[in-house]
């Protein structure tokens, strides 16, 4: 059976509570925090892998949408960091080696 696009939209929002581009949105922004947060990444390189390629778009997104730009994220978890919290480096340390890029390169899937 075929499934119009108007439909799956109702379907996919009755089920997440939101629209397919916001619910993609937010998870992509979710997996940027926690590369900030995880990895030592550039955040160029964090933009790329949740499929943005122009860095700056992605950092006036990401205040956009958390009220602070993502390098001001990121010293939030320096600042943990130079607190010398127990186990937080092996924590992290951990993460950043299961990453796999979460959307291709571009957004043609929107």
């Amino acid at each position: 059976e075929h499934l119009s696009v108007s439909r799956f939209r109702v379907l996919f929002a009755a089920q997440t509570g939101l629209p397919p581009q916001e619910y993609i949105l937010r998870e992509k922004l979710a997996r940027a925090c926690q590369l900030l947060r995880e990895t030592d990444l550039p955040v160029r390189e964090v933009a790329e892998w949740i499929g943005y390629e122009d860095p700056r778009y992605f950092s006036r997104l990401f205040r956009g949408r958390t009220g602070t730009t993502p390098r001001e994220y990121r010293r939030v978890r320096d600042h943990m960091r130079a607190l010398e919290l127990p186990g937080y480096e092996q924590e992290a340390a951990s993460a950043s080696e299961d990453f796999v890029p979460l959307f291709g390169q571009d957004e043609s899937y929107i």
